[in-house]
């Protein structure tokens, strides 16, 4: 790939004869681009080294040319390509070394992509089919995240070695924690429990959250889906619809509104992303993800993209006595063809750094690691932010009875319905204690482990004293965020109060009245009300709905900008 030093992309600006973008308006808000370059053929290592040796220089002479951009990339890579990687090291190969020094100057972190771990078809699923209690789906769940991001594989027939370090972990054993973890589940929604596990593993990490879309989920309406969670994220200016938070962890996503491609690759150049941009609705901050020096490159495609053959990957795996490609069988392409999308992973970087960075004040090249520091939100919300957040979500309740609110905001601060229901046990059941405090802790806390369709009873009456009396029992538990397989920290699927049965929606309101009145012995009628709010009904999912319960967790995630 040409070295992109400012010498050269100055000089070469009037080669390129585009029209520069039009200067950014004041309302316009800022595109940040998260670059990443995915690494998991481990049978065909010839090309994953080369891409190595030419693109990561390229970063590296760019963020040393331009610092203002903060250019950098992520180098993504399961846990098997990690251990090929570390092979080459010990066999003083340049690349790993050259990874890794790049990494000490910020032009490169390392990221989990477990889509391509060894083997798809030998993966241990999750066994809910005979889980009897919530409980039991949530530990099936979870075990299955286990074994997937902690043992090794077999590399070709994907049969686990339990006592041998695998997937995230064995990945952040050799580069360090990851900065990004994508594609660590199969199946889609409800992945609460794997993310309760990966966060054990890397707590500080950028997740994937809506990814492209792919018709062997199974998802019907897939893409409107999306679009209502992402509408819901951008809540304020400072709110992307690419990122939000859930299950305590930070998602970004490859697919949000319409007006932003799934997927985005350098290797086509700047001409499509300058198509994107031009109609990209920037009154919220955006975050695009890109691909950077793609492996589809080496690959043999028809006119249409499309690939000719299997991967090399999908190849190995269906022939595991003779993993690579007949040598009659030409998979992949001749390097000239795929050096023009080398030229063409220059051209794109040159577009941004000489036009559209310069136009558009703000925009630049981000890290998963800024991103997470600058959505992570305060620890502690003043007594009085959330006696406005608890007045307004009253309000709410009130227009819509049979919906909870998709969240909560206090003078800026996002709460998600999980976390609004821990403050509340906690604050009422120091006025059962008698205690003022003037700040609460926000602590992280679980959505129900089952959300059904029923809305529960319309009847029946619940003193304010009964519900001081829950909340001081529950809150022990919900303020409990120590890591154990199943957590303490989740809000209860169901409990009964005064001899009725309540769903936790039906509690949340009850507390959010009890909150507000002040008088013990006043009664609250129960009134029937959806467990899941709007996000909820319409979270994109190939688990049964009940197992959605992360949806309680979902807030959006405002970005805290210079």
């Amino acid at each position: 790939m040409p070295m992109l030093r400012r010498d050269f992309l100055t000089s070469s600006a009037a080669a390129l004869s585009v029209p520069a973008l039009r200067a950014a308006e004041t309302d316009k808000q800022p595109v940040f681009f998260l670059l990443y370059s995915r690494y998991s053929d481990y049978v065909n290592i010839r090309s994953n080294t080369e891409r190595i040796l030419r693109s990561i220089p390229a970063i590296a002479d760019l963020r040393a040319s331009f610092p203002e951009y903060k250019a950098n990339v992520t180098v993504q890579m399961t846990g098997a390509m990690a251990e090929k990687l570390d092979g080459l090291d010990r066999l003083n190969r340049p690349e790993v070394k050259l990874l890794k020094d790049r990494a000490q100057s910020g032009a490169v972190q390392f990221g989990y992509f477990g889509a391509d771990e060894p083997t798809p078809r030998a993966r241990k699923r999750p066994r809910t089919a005979h889980a009897e209690t919530p409980a039991e789906r949530w530990e099936a769940y979870l075990a299955s995240a286990e074994a997937f991001l902690t043992r090794y594989k077999d590399p070709i027939y994907g049969e686990e070695m339990p006592d041998v370090s695998g997937g995230l972990r064995r990945l952040q054993e050799l580069f360090g924690t990851a900065a990004t973890v994508s594609h660590y589940v199969d199946y889609y929604g409800g992945d609460a429990p794997a993310a309760h596990f990966a966060k054990y593993l890397a707590p500080r990490s950028l997740y994937w959250g809506q990814l492209a879309p792919d018709p062997y989920r199974d998802i019907h309406g897939f893409g409107g889906s999306v679009g209502i969670v992402a509408r819901t994220a951008a809540a304020d200016k400072f709110c992307s619809p690419e990122l939000y938070w859930e299950s305590g962890l930070l998602r970004s996503s490859d697919m949000s509104l319409r007006d932003l491609p799934p997927y985005i690759s350098s290797g086509d150049g700047p001409e499509p992303l300058r198509k994107v941009l031009a109609g990209l609705d920037r009154s919220k901050v955006r975050v695009i993800h890109a691909e950077y020096c793609g492996y589809k490159r080496y690959l043999s495609v028809r006119p249409d993209g499309s690939l000719i053959f299997p991967t090399p990957l999908q190849y190995a795996w269906d022939n595991p006595e003779s993993p690579r490609f007949p040598s009659t069988v030409r998979n992949f392409r001749e390097p000239s063809q795929t050096l023009i999308e080398y030229n063409q992973d220059a051209k794109f970087l040159r577009y941004l750094v000489e036009e559209f960075f310069p136009a558009n004040p703000g925009s630049r090249f981000i890290s998963p690691a800024e991103l997470v520091d600058m959505a992570t939100p305060a620890s502690q919300i003043s007594v009085d932010a959330f006696d406005e957040a608890i007045a307004e979500m009253d309000r709410q309740f009130t227009a819509a009875p049979n919906y909870p609110p998709n969240f909560a905001v206090a003078r800026g601060q996002y709460l998600s319905l999980a976390e609004v229901f821990g403050l509340l046990t906690s604050s009422l059941a120091a006025r059962q204690a008698g205690q003022k405090p003037t700040s609460l802790p926000v602590k992280h806390v679980y959505g129900p482990l089952m959300v059904t369709s029923e809305m529960g009873l319309n009847a029946g009456e619940v003193k304010v004293s009964s519900i001081l009396r829950v909340a001081s029992e529950l809150a022990p538990a919900l303020g409990d965020d120590t890591w154990k397989s199943l957590p303490s920290n989740v809000v209860p699927s169901s409990l009964t109060v005064d001899g009725v049965r309540l769903l936790p929606s039906q509690l949340l309101r009850l507390m959010v009245a009890a909150y507000r009145e002040s008088d013990p012995n006043k009664v609250l009628p129960v009134r029937m009300c959806r467990t899941r709010n709007t996000v909820g009904e319409n979270y994109p999912h190939n688990v049964p709905l009940d197992d959605v319960g992360c949806v309680w967790t979902f807030k959006p995630a405002p970005l805290k900008l210079a």
